[in-house]
């Protein structure tokens, strides 16, 4: 968010789609992580081997928020992380900036850093034979449910959401106050 908040006023709808997909992809990573924590009374992965297999629905939920997190289509986030790597590629492009191109390298290598990290998760917790915890509550595993159908809908129906919503945002935000900006630039830059 903070790099799409570096691109000036263009970036702005890059940060509030950042807020959105995180607002709906990380209630249900922490929902469903807490759960096996809650429940098993254990903390350190390697001693949650097995424990999602028993909660398909926990597990469903987990699963498409974090393939949210990796950046991976059809997701709201996937949506989101190419919205912005366009606009610093475009920076790259546009300007040569080694600093941009560095940040582009940056981006790409967290969301693989993030794969390795769910893939281990997904590999200990649900392939891995082991104790599955107690099944988490119907209103636990309906709500990352719901979450995890909402990353993938809301990432189908981007274009509509961004369209609709994040750009009619970004637009009240910025109305007017980009003048202000600039003037005080202006101002600062000329004394």
């Amino acid at each position: 968010m903070s790099v799409a908040l570096r691109l000036g006023g263009g970036g702005i709808p890059g940060a509030l789609a950042y807020v959105l997909a995180h607002a709906i992809v990380k209630p249900a990573v922490f929902l469903s992580a807490g759960w096996l924590v809650r429940s098993s009374g254990r903390s350190r992965l390697k001693d949650l081997s097995g424990s999602f297999r028993g909660n398909p629905p926990l597990f469903f939920g987990f699963l498409i928020a974090s393939v949210a997190v990796v950046g991976i289509p059809p997701t709201i986030l996937f949506q989101a992380k190419f919205r912005l790597y366009e606009l610093v590629l475009a920076e790259v492009v546009g300007s040569g900036s080694i600093h941009y191109a560095l940040t582009l390298v940056v981006m790409l290598l967290g969301s693989l850093l993030a794969l390795a990290g769910f893939l281990k998760v997904v590999q200990t917790t649900y392939l891995t034979p082991g104790e599955s915890v107690m099944r988490s509550p119907k209103y636990l595993s309906v709500l990352v449910g719901v979450l995890g159908i909402a990353t993938i809908v809301l990432g189908l129906t981007y274009a509509s959401v961004e369209n609709e919503v994040i750009q009619k945002v970004a637009n009240s935000f910025l109305a007017g106050r980009m003048e202000y900006v600039n003037e005080v630039v202006k101002l600062l830059s000329s004394g």
